[in-house]
């Protein structure tokens, strides 16, 4: 077992420094890709302009007397560009007059430009680079920081995946050796149990199959959630450092809300594997649990009234629980909002004791689920894609029905869907009454 888990520790951590190091590569394109269309659009400037220097300088005294001594009074213009060069040539081209800055680089191209003055050429200007070194922090600097991004959640996810696979596998190394004992006993007396030793055993391995199949998917369903708010970043950071310009408020906001995307994603990852792990931190207080229903279905139902959406609430009983209100609540607003992305014209409501327990429903008469669905609705990272024209099922990292069912068993309680494709779905909270 060690040996197997070991394999799989070092195939997983060559996998990802593969992919950094290949979204490493790829930034490092880009940004050379972005560099060279700048600078090119910075020689061209730079080019017009001292052609204009000189043609005015030509107009003014009718010869290039003294253009050296000129230039060098204005040198100040290019004192902060270390590599700047130009160089003025007479009317043949090949004679050079005047200079200013270093000498030429001529592994570069260059072009030169010929300066006319009332319609006829009367020289030519050459503006270029001296040696520099080309790959500069400011190149070097994207890349590293999106490999770096990228291993480190890579890194953070494979640990918490190698801890749950450790776990499962000792759980099923136990639990193989009970159902050998079981069947032992089972033959000794007949073989009535030993069918039913056997499926357990192998709903065991169909588990561990499935968890095996989450650990290779989550690095890069985490890396791909990661992509697009840090490539957001880099651009509108690269731009500002590139035209060494403050960004603008408009693009402020736009990083700003990238940053609160990637927050959530963390902040929903951390209570997720809190709640898994058994250590989610629960502030329980008696509260009303037919009030807070009411209060969060209100909140969001505002937004339906342009949908048409009709939102029914049966709520005759108050009943309270003590529990986590904060967490209950979230379960609430999941489930709510997730029955609005599918309702067509009804959403249900309703608050009732079971049992003993305090129940929560939520049904709409969406589409539905598909039945082959409704064993992974609750797993982590899973996004449906039965529907053709509910676009909305596929979309997210797949984490909030999760997070729902994971708060639910914290408190002792349980989540479960129910759904007749075609004619919707109702999620049903259960939760103790009192649970210590």
């Amino acid at each position: 077992m060690s040996n197997g888990i070991g394999a799989r520790n070092r195939r997983g951590r060559l996998g990802l420094a593969g992919t950094s190091v290949a979204a490493a590569v790829l930034t490092l394109i880009c940004s050379l890709w972005l560099m060279q269309s700048i600078d090119r659009e910075e020689q061209v400037k730079t080019e017009l302009f001292w052609n204009g220097y000189a043609k005015l300088f030509y107009e003014k005294t009718g010869s290039w007397a003294g253009l050296e001594e000129r230039l060098q009074s204005d040198r100040f213009m290019v004192a902060e560009d270390k590599t700047f060069a130009l160089a003025v040539y007479g009317l043949d081209g090949t004679a050079k007059i005047a200079g200013l800055g270093n000498k030429i680089n001529s592994g570069r191209e260059t072009r030169k430009i010929a300066v006319l003055s009332n319609g006829a050429i009367v020289g030519y200007t050459q503006v270029g680079h001296a040696v520099q070194n080309f790959i500069s922090a400011r190149v070097m600097l994207p890349p590293l920081v999106s490999a770096v991004l990228i291993y480190i959640g890579g890194a953070w996810m494979m640990r918490r995946s190698q801890r749950a696979s450790e776990q499962t596998e000792r759980r099923i190394a136990a639990a193989i050796g009970e159902q050998t004992a079981l069947m032992d006993n089972s033959r000794a007396i007949g073989g009535v149990n030993i069918h039913n030793a056997l499926d357990q055993v192998g709903g065991l391995a169909r588990r561990v199959k499935r968890l095996e199949t989450v650990r290779r998917t989550m690095v890069a369903d985490i890396a791909h959630e990661l992509r697009t708010p840090i490539a957001v970043m880099r651009t509108q950071l690269d731009h500002a450092i590139q035209k060494g310009q403050p960004l603008p408020l408009e693009r402020t906001v736009s990083l700003h809300d990238e940053t609160l995307r990637l927050t959530k994603l963390v902040r929903d990852l951390q209570e997720l594997s809190l709640a898994e792990s058994g250590h989610l931190p629960l502030s329980k207080s008696w509260f009303s649990l037919t009030e807070l229903a009411a209060a969060v279905a209100e909140t969001l139902v505002v937004g339906t009234e342009e949908q048409a959406i009709q939102t029914s609430m049966d709520m005759d009983l108050d009943i309270r629980i003590y529990a986590d209100e904060i967490r209950i609540r979230q379960i609430i607003i999941n489930l709510i909002g997730n029955a609005m992305q599918h309702a067509r014209q009804k959403l249900r409501v309703e608050v009732r004791l079971t049992g003993g327990q305090a129940e929560l429903e939520i049904a709409d008469d969406g589409l539905g689920i598909e039945e082959e669905e409704l064993a992974y609705v609750f797993d982590r990272f899973y996004r449906g894609g039965g529907q053709s024209d509910a676009g909305k099922r596929g979309s997210g990292l797949g984490l909030g029905l999760a997070i729902a069912k994971q708060f639910a068993l914290a408190h002792g309680g349980k989540l479960s869907v129910s759904s007749h494709y075609g004619k919707g779905a109702a999620f049903t909270l259960s939760l103790p009454i009192i649970e210590g």
